[in-house]
């Protein structure tokens, strides 16, 4: 017989050890919400479809039907042109891993937030009540109740589209 005396761990080890299983969700989660915040590097600046740009500045582009005279337009010549990243000259740019500035009216108003926390509540009372009481734990409830999900909408689509015999089981 193993004496229970063997089998238990240090205290300090458990805290360290839950530290270091914590890392691969924290890190890429702090990474993934700079970028998000971070307005792509510019003061103030605001994604318009084609680029980041500061709120408020318009696009810039050529609005005339001549090319001719587009491309003549061109300030610094044939071979002259200057390619200088000018944002951090007139103040726009940001330092690298500044804290980003949070627009709370902007978020509250986006209903796209509001249902996502509204999801992750709900997800983590359903979690608290099988009884998951850890982060990873909550992480694992998550993934199993997606992969469900998206089994039960394929089970539910492969028939109607004519894959009966996809049927997807868990």
């Amino acid at each position: 017989m193993i004496d229970p005396a063997l089998l238990a761990k240090d205290p300090v080890y458990e805290v360290i050890e839950g530290a270091v299983n914590l890392l691969p969700i924290v890190v890429p989660l702090a990474v993934i919400g700079v970028l998000a915040l971070d307005g792509g590097g510019v003061v103030d600046g605001e994604w318009d479809g084609t680029a980041v740009r500061a709120k408020g500045s318009p696009r810039e582009g050529y609005g005339g039907s001549n090319i001719q005279e587009w491309l003549d337009s061109n300030k610094g010549g044939t071979g002259n042109t200057d390619f200088t990243y000018t944002r951090a000259e007139l103040g726009q740019s940001k330092k690298l891993l500044a804290v980003p500035e949070l627009d709370f009216d902007e978020l509250t108003g986006n209903p796209v937030i509001l249902v996502a926390a509204a999801f992750f509540i709900i997800e983590v009372v359903l979690a608290k009540l099988a009884g998951v009481n850890s982060l990873p734990g909550l992480l694992g409830f998550g993934a199993g109740q997606v992969a469900k999900g998206t089994f039960d909408a394929w089970n539910a689509v492969a028939p109607a589209i004519g894959l009966g015999g996809a049927i997807l089981k868990y």
